[in-house]
């Protein structure tokens, strides 16, 4: 096998990771299956047919090894906040192409910051090639481009589908954390609840939605170069959201961090096939500079269909080549049209 050619998803046992192994073995792209658990390694290679490494990112020497022939690493498991750095670290000594499926704000931030080894590294790094943050990036960077002049962009999401253990667990290091916004150009904090709207999508859809600390505090800034950004969400009620601005400090206490997330990887399983099927996600758009405004609207495919679909473009586009070298974002590398790629998106100028 020829120098740097393979493609590694670590955590590929993981509720998305098998997703992501499932799309890749359906059209025939050759992928190892990694993590750290040897078991559920091997047992997600036998299911699909595919070898597989077992590595700890606790042990960098063991990880440098493991990614020796690996050009493209599409790195699934989570809590990225603690397992991002180590694997960028990894990628970094051994030119491997990094990609990642998280949603975390700080996470997107991290990597940006080291954009010099990066590219220094003559390497790609691009998290969240995702659910998160993939549309709601393309919408921004659609709107964006519609409105030069832009200063300010708001995104407003909702979501039809259950979430996945990870998933739930990153919203729960999210929430420790409070609401974000980006204002002139940096992320600062806002009570949850504090800013609420009504939207009413193109369908005739209402929601009442309250800020939400989304990637897109950090990639639609980057790809945009807007420097107020908001990103609404219709998760719950403005009241509950206003509750917890009262109580999200205390999932920043270690153990009761620990065990919410403890139960939720015991009894938070994510949605199954018919779930996936009539799952889907809305976006709407709004980019102004005061005087003038750029909206758009757009749908898509459930959140974890989405991803695994979403993931597998971005990494083939790696493998064959068409990358520029640094931290990029999925739209500012890839364009506003990389979305209308997967099947069952819908976009509208509104």
């Amino acid at each position: 096998m020829s120098s740097k050619s393979e493609l590694l998803v670590y955590g590929a046992y993981g509720y998305t990771g098998k997703l992501i192994c499932e799309r890749l073995t359906e059209i025939g792209q050759a992928y190892i299956a990694g993590g750290r658990n040897e078991e559920k390694s091997k047992e997600i290679a036998e299911q699909f047919g595919v070898p597989f490494k077992v590595f700890s990112l606790d042990n960098p020497a063991d990880a440098e090894k493991a990614l020796e022939n690996v050009s493209v690493v599409l790195h699934c498991a989570g809590p990225y906040s603690v397992t991002s750095r180590p694997m960028v670290d990894v990628c970094i000594k051994t030119r491997t192409h990094y990609l990642d499926i998280t949603g975390e704000y700080t996470v997107i931030e991290a990597v940006a910051s080291r954009d010099a080894e990066i590219r220094a590294a003559g390497i790609l790094a691009m998290p969240s090639v995702g659910m998160d943050v993939v549309p709601s990036d393309c919408i921004s960077a659609y709107v964006a481009n519609k409105l030069p002049s832009a200063t300010q962009l708001k995104l407003y999401i909702s979501f039809k589908g259950g979430l996945s253990a990870g998933t739930a667990k990153t919203m729960v290091e999210m929430i420790g954390g409070g609401s974000k916004i980006r204002k002139d150009g940096k992320i600062v904090s806002v009570p949850f609840g504090a800013l609420v709207e009504d939207v009413k999508y193109p369908n005739d859809e209402e929601y009442t939605m309250i800020n939400f600390p989304w990637g897109d505090v950090s990639s639609a800034y980057h790809t945009t170069k807007i420097n107020n950004v908001t990103v609404f969400m219709a998760s719950m009620s403005p009241q509950a959201a206003r509750i917890g601005s009262y109580i999200s400090p205390v999932f920043n206490i270690g153990p009761v961090r620990w065990a919410l997330q403890s139960l939720i990887g015991r009894f938070v399983k994510g949605d199954g096939v018919e779930e996936r099927k009539s799952g889907s996600a809305q976006f709407l758009a709004v980019a102004s500079d005061g005087t003038q405004e750029a909206r758009a609207y757009l749908k898509t495919i459930s959140g974890y269909s989405l991803t695994a679909i979403s993931s597998v473009i971005i990494a083939q586009r790696a493998l064959k080549g068409d990358f520029k070298p640094g931290f990029h974002t999925p739209a500012g590398l890839y364009g506003a049209d990389l979305v209308l790629e997967i099947p069952g998106t819908e976009r509208k100028d509104l």
